[in-house]
């Protein structure tokens, strides 16, 4: 069997500024999943809480921040950002490579 090579990502996402904090603990737990799932582990995970855009997203301008710091094989990445976009709960993310 041949270990896949795994690279370190850093995670922002946006989530509604009404959600409550167990909707964000779910949705965090979501994506703690996801990365697991596809053969990642998550490093490092804060919620900065509700800070204002810069701009409104679906008539919103303010939202609640995460941030996570993972590792993940690179071939898996594409899936999970399209699993990201495809989440509700998610007004906006940004996965970058460290």
């Amino acid at each position: 069997m041949v270990a896949q090579k795994t690279r370190e990502y850093e995670l922002i996402m946006v989530l509604s500024s009404e959600a409550t904090e167990e909707e964000v603990a779910a949705a965090v737990e979501m994506v703690t999943g996801l990365i697991t799932d596809a053969g990642g582990e998550v490093t490092e995970s804060e919620t900065w809480g509700v800070r204002r855009l810069a701009f409104p997203v679906m008539k919103s301008n303010e939202g609640n921040y995460t941030q996570a710091r993972f590792t993940m094989p690179p071939a898996a990445v594409a899936e999970f950002e399209r699993t990201l976009k495809a989440s509700p709960e998610i007004l906006r993310f940004l996965v970058t490579k460290v």
